[in-house]
């Protein structure tokens, strides 16, 4: 494991906004058991119908997750 120095911009307990050295745009990092939930409701969410309310409600909830991140 390499230790190294990156600028962070936003940290937001479970997600941060950092850049790496060498690098011209940020990126974000996500805690691995969040973007594993996130990973589950969007697979259980794409194997059901689709015009179904519900199933479009977890994906607009997936949606608006990963638009709050990266809107910081």
């Amino acid at each position: 494991m390499d230790r190294i120095e990156a600028e962070l911009f936003s940290d937001g307990g479970n997600n941060a906004i950092l850049r790496m050295p060498g690098r011209a745009f940020p990126g974000i990092v996500v805690q691995g058991d969040t973007l594993s939930t996130w990973r589950q409701q969007l697979a259980a969410a794409l194997r059901t119908d689709p015009a179904d309310g519900e199933t479009l409600d977890e994906l607009d909830y997936f949606v608006s997750e990963l638009s709050e991140v990266l809107g910081r």
